[in-house]
């Protein structure tokens, strides 16, 4: 005789969900009931909450109920040979529980819309732990910080070149190990893998564990006098490249770059600064940073547009094409861990080239300029050094440039 089962959702919880379990043919039949109790009130050889419990006997009959509205179903359609649906059973389930089904909801038109109710439909499933759903509502709040920065995502671009700039922006604004910005990109993949099984997207994420490489991209010199020379056809493209500058020869984050204005400038000891107030995690950093010559020029530009804005995204939008203008192009190798195998990628330096890359930039040519990692620290607003290594990437080159020097690769 067929036998329905009652389990906890969520045994080592505090509280757990009771579900029912049905299986028949091959198939399985999941059902969350109304109830939550704490697991020590459960007994697990019964699948009933524990006699001497004070929910016993408000919760049991209702478990009896359900068992025998389940066995009734499926009897009666074996007996007048119709199939049993999970449709049907829960339809009759629902009769005890007072659920109501919920109507069908308009397909999402965005990815965030899609994993919002990606996670809704894997919350109401006993298979996904309380801390899986937990993650997942986590990466959703990332997401929607990182679109506030960026620009809302849609179906067409949340390929690779996504994946690569939502892992900067969760080691550089986020201030993740790369470790924990995998976690995210993971939920993300799984997410949009799913989507384009069920055609919403042509292309899913394909990143991997160890994908984020591009935090070590950042312009020379010489790449960014490129940059300043770029001819460009409008006002919108000349302002958005011009921002980028700002941020790329002061070190501010891409939420600050285009906010400095020339009511930021002051002068102590016959030298100008730009002196503003950033946030952090929801606290005030004060910052002063001197002031470029490139700094200046780029104001003076902007003074020809001042009825012109440009938000922060439309700067995202346009920088990878900027590079690529000024002819960004060397090969960049990465190194991405696949399945427990290193997989080298190569591509032009353009493709890596986002708005987070202004603040690796300034810190960069700052240390290539002998400039102490204190003082770079005091500029840009950081407060951990661990945070600085990561920008880091010279000393190894340093390194491997002192061994080539040496009296013993010149014999």
């Amino acid at each position: 005789m067929k036998k329905v089962r009652f389990n906890l959702q969520a045994p080592s919880a505090t509280q757990s969900k009771v579900y029912l379990v049905f299986r028949w043919q091959g198939n399985r039949l999941l059902y969350n009931t109304p109830f939550t109790l704490p697991p020590g009130q459960w007994d697990k050889k019964s699948q009933r909450v524990k006699p001497k419990s004070s929910l016993a006997p408000y919760i049991n009959p209702i478990l009896d109920k359900l068992a025998a509205v389940t066995l009734e179903y499926y009897y009666q359609c074996i007996y007048t040979g119709q199939e049993p649906t999970h449709e049907g059973f829960k339809d009759r389930l629902n009769t005890i529980t007072k659920k109501k089904e919920r109507k069908p909801t308009a397909k999402p038109v965005t990815p965030t819309a899609f994993f919002t109710e990606w996670i809704e439909q894997r919350r109401q499933n006993p298979k996904y732990s309380p801390n899986t759903i937990s993650s997942y509502e986590s990466t959703l709040k990332k997401l929607a910080r990182y679109e506030a920065l960026k620009e809302p995502l849609t179906w067409t671009n949340v390929g690779d070149d996504f994946a690569i700039d939502f892992a900067v922006f969760l080691q550089d604004h986020e201030s993740m190990s790369r470790n924990t910005a995998d976690k995210y990109l993971s939920n993300l993949k799984t997410c949009f893998t799913d989507a384009q099984a069920r055609g919403y997207t042509p292309t899913g994420i394909k990143y991997s564990v160890g994908a984020s490489e591009s935090e070590n991209v950042y312009l020379t010199r010489d790449e960014l006098r490129a940059l300043e020379a770029l001819e460009l056809d409008t006002d919108v493209k000349r302002i958005a490249r011009d921002r980028f500058l700002i941020g790329c020869y002061t070190g501010l984050r891409v939420s600050d770059y285009g906010q400095v204005q020339e009511h930021h400038f002051t002068r102590r000891d016959g030298v100008e600064f730009i002196e503003y107030s950033t946030q952090k995690s929801g606290k005030e950093i004060k910052v002063m940073i001197p002031i470029h010559p490139a700094v200046t020029l780029v104001f003076e530009r902007l003074k020809q547009y001042p009825l012109t804005t440009v938000n922060r995204w439309t700067v995202s939008n346009y920088v990878k094409e900027f590079a690529r203008l000024a002819g960004i192009d060397t090969t960049v190798t990465l190194v991405r861990n696949q399945k427990g195998k290193n997989v080298e990628l190569s591509a032009p330096k353009w493709r890596f080239v986002s708005s987070h890359t202004a603040r690796r930039t300034f810190i960069t040519n700052a240390l290539l300029a002998g400039v102490s990692q204190t003082d770079i620290m005091a500029v840009t607003g950081i407060k951990k050094i661990q945070t600085l290594i990561k920008y880091n990437k010279l000393e190894k080159e340093k390194s491997a440039l002192n061994v080539a020097n040496s009296d013993f690769f010149k014999s």
